[in-house]
Parts: C-alpha cells; structure tokens; sequence
C-alpha cells in the first residue's frame, strides 16, 4: 500500500468521520447539554418553549411562543413593539405581575395618563365602592349618586 492510498483513506475516514459527528453526535451532544442545563432562579427553562408560525384568516402568518408548564401548554401572540417584539397581552402581563410592581407601574405612569382617561377610572372605582357600602335597592339597581347617610343633630339640652 502506498503513500498515496494512505492519504486517500485517511481523508476518507476524516470526511466520514465529521459527517458521522455532523448529522448525530452534535445534535446529541446538544441535546444533552440542554437537558443538564441549571436554569436561573426566576427564568422559564428554555425546554419548556417553542416558536410557532400560524396562519390566520386572512392567509398570513402570526407567531406565537408557546411556553409548555406541566399539562398545561401557553400560547402568547408575539409582535412588534417600539422597542422590540412584545410577548403575551396587556392582561396576561397585568395578571402575571405581583401587586407590589402594579402599583409601581400605576403610580409611576399616573402623571402621563389623559385627564379623561383618570376621570373614567377614578368614577368606576368610585362607583364599586358605593356599590359595595350602599348594595343594590330593592328595584335591583345599584347606588348612582352620593347619598349622605342619615345624621341627626343630637339635641341641645336647655
């Protein structure tokens, strides 16, 4: 055997070699990479996600990341913000935050808020709370004006 013939089926074998290491070793080194990873504290686990491209009505393609929890299998539209893509809906974030950053988010965006945007806020929740002090009357409707509770003077002795 020559030189040459060595050569030949040295590169042959490193050629099947890197194939062989290309196409199952890799994908298998990386998927056992991925399964022993230590996710940080607070973070979903890059297993539990998934990209999706659906198709809507109209024939285009919306994408959704679906977040996988258990039995349980999440899918939040993703679109164009004007800092980045947004994930999830304004109400999926508002019930996915704790109390303590609702209020800071409130109190901090307060002063931006339109005048009239405060004035239905500020009314509906003046609403509930005379709903809840006063009830409903007895036709089934509930309070709509301030009603002042009863006082009486308490009598001057002479």
């Amino acid at each position: 055997m020559g030189m040459g013939a060595f050569v030949v089926r040295g590169a042959a074998l490193a050629a099947t070699g890197g194939l062989l290491y290309a196409t199952v070793l890799n994908p298998v080194m990386n998927w056992v990479r991925k399964d022993s990873m230590v996710v940080e504290q607070g973070y979903v686990s890059p297993k539990s996600l998934s990209v999706q491209g659906k198709k809507n009505g109209t024939g285009n393609i919306e994408t959704y990341l679906q977040y996988k929890s258990g039995d349980e299998t999440v899918s939040l539209p993703v679109m164009k913000g004007p800092q980045g893509p947004l994930v999830g809906t304004v109400d999926y974030w508002w019930n996915s935050i704790g109390v303590s950053q609702r209020e800071e988010l409130t109190v901090s965006e307060w002063p931006a808020i339109s005048n009239d945007a405060k004035h239905n806020i500020l009314s509906g929740e003046l609403q509930v709370i005379l709903d809840t002090f006063y009830g409903t009357n007895s036709a089934g409707s509930t309070a709509r004006g301030l009603q002042q509770p009863w006082y009486q003077q308490p009598k001057q002795q002479k």
